[in-house]
């Protein structure tokens, strides 16, 4: 078998790596990924698959084939990128490394996991315990709210494992960091910037909120000394015009973590300070956003037999992975039970950035790591 995926590598990469550029200048933020989910829909019939559909978020569904348990393997990598349609995606080369927004997160993972789909179709077992299915998701970076419709749909007792492929394969997630967005929405009399000075100003006073708890987040991050416990101001609105006293803003913001405790008392801390400027004349509305957070249920043992698992492949190519926390598309699936594990199948960096980059002979990797994850579920 393995010289069958080598053989499969070798006559598949350059068209793999074509077909990388082709999706990469796709536009696809998040809750406009259609394109890209037409671009994949059609590389799947061209490979001759059948059964895929496109769910009513625009998920982008392949189970390629059944198996006597009834329930399934996921695969998945996301279609959506952070960045807006306006943001030229020209692809650029520079020695061994190709730059394009979107590259490695999440466009080189969903065209490797595509062909690991066009491997399987190629060698489909008569008889498996586990059905594997391909799915490409929307709106991961909004929330995961592609991958929560695809796990309820199916049923999460009817899932045996789930992958999430992400970023670079340096890289492994066997746990998440989790995310609690929030809005707070300040309202005041507002009036003329001359007549009415002295009036409450709902953005002077939403700023006022921002900087006290901010600071006082701050505080609280240094003293448990946690990299993956943060915060971010994400979005500030409000006004009419300059010579009118704001009647309304908003913040958009949200608190990270990996542990719970750490996470519920920085938001505890912005809705603690917010409420603390409501007067009689100042309204403050806070609200959460989104779903979330999504803490997992997998037990310790699970995890820790899965992360070593996978390691032990990567190394099998050379890789000596990271073990890290992050948000991931593995967030909903692991707070339903289900055994969730996240890695990359390219090597890639700077993420979200303008310049971020990937290696395009890192595919060949790439795509035998995900023949041999396949395999796994092979009889």
């Amino acid at each position: 078998m393995k010289q069958d995926y080598e053989k499969f590598v070798k006559d598949n990469i350059d068209a793999l790596i074509d077909f990388t550029y082709k999706m990469v200048t796709v536009p696809a933020p998040s809750l406009s990924e259609a394109a890209r989910a037409e671009l994949c829909m059609e590389w799947l019939r061209d490979i001759g698959a059948e059964g895929m559909y496109t769910d009513e978020m625009g998920n982008v569904i392949y189970p390629a084939c059944k198996g006597r348990s009834g329930k399934w393997v996921i695969f998945s990598a996301h279609m959506d990128t952070v960045f807006a349609t306006d943001i030229p995606l020209n692809i650029e080369r520079e020695g061994d490394v190709v730059y394009c927004p979107g590259i490695g997160d999440d466009t080189a993972n969903v065209t490797v996991m595509l062909y690991g789909a066009k491997w399987l179709a190629e060698h489909l077992p008569l008889d498996s315990e586990y059905g594997i299915m391909f799915v490409c998701t929307v709106c991961e970076e909004i929330g995961s709210r592609g991958i929560v419709k695809v796990i309820d749909d199916i049923g999460a007792e009817n899932v045996y494992r789930f992958y999430s492929f992400d970023c670079s394969y340096e890289f492994i997630y066997p746990d998440a960091v989790n995310i609690r967005s929030k809005q707070i929405t300040v309202t005041a009399p507002g009036g003329h910037a001359l007549e009415a000075f002295g009036t409450p100003n709902a953005i002077e006073i939403l700023s006022r909120i921002l900087c006290e708890a901010s600071d006082k987040c701050r505080e609280y991050i240094a003293e448990l000394g946690s990299e993956l416990t943060t915060f971010n101001a994400g979005i500030i609105s409000g006004g009419t015009k300059r010579n009118i006293i704001a009647e309304k803003a908003t913040l958009d913001f949200e608190v990270r973590s990996d542990i719970k405790e750490y996470q519920e008392h920085l938001e505890a801390i912005f809705d603690e300070t917010a409420a603390s400027y409501r007067t009689d004349e100042v309204g403050v509305e806070i609200c959460r956003m989104g779903k979330g957070p999504l803490w997992r249920t997998v037990d310790d043992e699970t995890v820790r037999l899965m992360t070593e698992e996978h390691e032990e492949i990567l190394r099998n190519f050379g890789i000596e992975p990271i073990i890290t926390k992050a948000c991931t598309d593995c967030r909903y699936p692991m707070s339903c039970g289900i055994p969730s594990i996240c890695l990359g199948l390219c090597k890639a960096g700077d993420p979200h950035k303008l310049r971020e980059y990937f290696y395009p002979d890192s595919l060949g990797d790439g795509l035998r790591i995900m023949i041999t994850l396949i395999m796994r579920y092979l009889d």
